[in-house]
């Protein structure tokens, strides 16, 4: 029998053959605070990983390799490839996964407390800007998120992911009411023996858009964490907001801490 946190894993996805050095004091940070769980590297095929082995003594067994398109073609390769099944069935083995990107930190280890929450899907608030008034606008940043593993392959297995462009008749026709139909569109396809449904996803959404506003409409087993909860799991656009939603307590993790407001960061990351 597996041990909790045997079923739980780190996921680092990477694609250039050498790091920043705040990217390495962020991976050697889930090294030290995460050492008890299983840390993978997700890397392109033709990526030369010797530096990542040498820098955090990794194995080879640590490195899970994909298609080279899903890491060279920028945001929209890596988008398609956190929205395929065959993504979540390499992970299959475990309950939950920690995506963990080179821009991430962790501050302790909460994750096995945090995956017994019973969340699907738990990520940073995500804070719009508008007018110069700073408001919540949904759950959560994809960056250092935790994710199930069973309930996001049973999404993929409802829902075909369809990706179009603005200019798609497609799109135009579908995309602005297929928030409010898809889960009727489900129920009729069930009925008539059809698998799946299709959902029409802008090529600029996000794959954590997907998977914080999309999924929970396509069936109410996906169950995404509140604000309330996520502002204590992750920090990400405006973390001094944040942290003062946090009664001055940093979270779980953060993510995009040399980019977003990096003065308030200095406070609490070590640079060596």
């Amino acid at each position: 029998m597996m041990a909790k946190h045997e079923k739980i894993g780190i996921v680092i996805s990477i694609y250039k053959p050498d790091l920043s050095e705040k990217e390495k004091i962020s991976i050697a940070q889930a090294f030290q605070v995460l050492k008890k769980y299983r840390i993978i590297f997700v890397a392109p095929q033709s990526l030369d990983i010797r530096n990542y082995k040498k820098c955090f003594e990794a194995h080879d067994d640590q490195f899970i390799r994909f298609n080279d398109r899903y890491f060279y073609q920028g945001l929209e390769g890596y988008n398609e490839l956190l929205l395929s099944e065959d993504f979540y069935k390499i992970f299959s083995e475990f309950s939950y996964v920690l995506i963990y990107q080179p821009d991430a930190y962790v501050f302790r280890d909460e994750l096995a407390e945090w995956c017994e929450e019973g969340y699907d899907y738990i990520g940073a608030p995500w804070l719009e800007d508008k007018n110069e008034q700073i408001k919540l606008n949904g759950v959560g940043n994809g960056g250092f998120s935790l994710r199930n593993i069973e309930k996001f392959l049973y999404v993929l297995s409802k829902c075909k992911i369809q990706t179009v462009s603005e200019e798609s008749k497609i799109k135009k026709r579908f995309y602005k009411i297929q928030n409010k139909t898809i889960a009727l569109r489900l129920k009729l396809l069930n009925l008539i023996g059809s698998k799946k449904a299709v959902y029409y996803r802008d090529k600029n959404l996000n794959e954590d858009g997907f998977w914080g506003e999309a999924a929970p409409k396509i069936t109410r087993k996906f169950k995404t964490a509140p604000v309330e909860k996520a502002v204590k799991f992750a920090f990400d656009r405006y973390p001094d907001v944040l942290y003062k939603m946090n009664n001055d307590k940093l979270p779980f993790g953060c993510h995009a801490w040399e980019k977003r407001n990096p003065e308030f960061w200095k406070e609490h990351i070590p640079e060596g």
